[in-house]
């Protein structure tokens, strides 16, 4: 759902709030790779969240849903039980 002009567009508001955010083609395509799947409007407004409240900027992990978010842990408890 989310195109790599998209992903530029994060990664401007990204860079204005923290101006040591180093941006390269090749982060970009690796940004986009796992922000594609993600609604654009949804990551947007958590990159201008983030800018507002943390010193630091985000990650990838930091801008992806919280069912994706919830999901991983699912799966991470999952596999967590069945190693027992």
């Amino acid at each position: 759902m989310m195109t790599r002009e998209q992903v530029k567009a994060v990664f401007k508001t990204i860079k204005f709030g923290y101006p040591l955010f180093e941006v390269s083609p090749e982060k970009l395509d690796f940004w986009h790779r796992n922000l594609q799947d993600q609604n654009p409007a949804s990551v947007m407004k958590k990159a201008e969240l983030h800018v507002k409240e943390k010193t630091f900027p985000p990650t990838i992990a930091d801008l992806r849903s919280r069912k994706e978010r919830e999901d991983s842990s699912a799966l991470a408890e999952f596999w967590k039980d069945d190693a027992k």
